[in-house]
């Protein structure tokens, strides 16, 4: 969930073990964060991992909560277009969110 996974990064902030750099400033964290969190909410994946390559260090990548992280960042983007349609879909019509999902999936399931 989208929500988890930002307030996840967040508290990866708050306790400097993703981005604390030697040298940084607490102003420099805080703006590095806010293009974390912009990009992750525009889902724009590119960007994000732009982000994550360039401004976490290859060694905290590579430890389990780097990873952990990474992996749940690529799948919460990876849904995040399908995420969109969705909510707009169901915005416009109550039906349409179980239609779009059945035809996402396959089925030929529909709401009653």
């Amino acid at each position: 969930d989208f929500a988890h996974t930002a307030e996840c990064l967040a508290a990866e902030r708050t306790q400097r073990r993703l981005l604390h750099r030697r040298g940084r400033t607490d102003a420099a964290a805080r703006s590095v964060h806010e293009q974390f969190l912009r990009a992750f909410a525009a889902g724009d994946e590119d960007r994000f991992l732009a982000l994550w390559e360039s401004r976490i260090p290859a060694k905290e990548r590579d430890r389990d909560l780097g990873r952990r992280v990474e992996f749940d960042v690529r799948i919460a983007l990876a849904v995040f277009p399908w995420l969109e349609r969705v909510r707009e879909d169901a915005a416009a019509d109550p039906h349409a969110s179980t239609t779009t999902a059945a035809a996402a999936s396959g089925t030929s399931e529909r709401a009653n």
